[in-house]
């Protein structure tokens, strides 16, 4: 091989890694972040068979959409 072509080959493998390095940090950079606005809310007192309610705000901090399939309330 002549050192022209070793230079030009080891250019080639610098710009792939390059390229695969700068497309996983764009997949990484596409990921929704769930956030709660208020994550706790305290009723206070309240009296057996009474019904209570509060919305909780999901907010998305990320970059992609934020699916949510399965809520469990405890």
């Amino acid at each position: 091989m002549t050192k022209a072509f070793k230079v030009v080959l080891f250019g080639l493998l610098v710009l792939l890694i390059w390229s695969e390095s700068s497309q996983a940090k764009e997949e990484k950079k596409a990921t929704p972040v769930m956030a709660l606005e208020m994550p706790t809310y305290h009723f206070g007192e309240v009296n057996e068979g009474d019904i209570v309610k509060h919305d909780f705000r999901i907010l998305n901090r990320g970059t992609a959409p934020l699916e949510i399939k399965n809520v469990k309330p405890g």
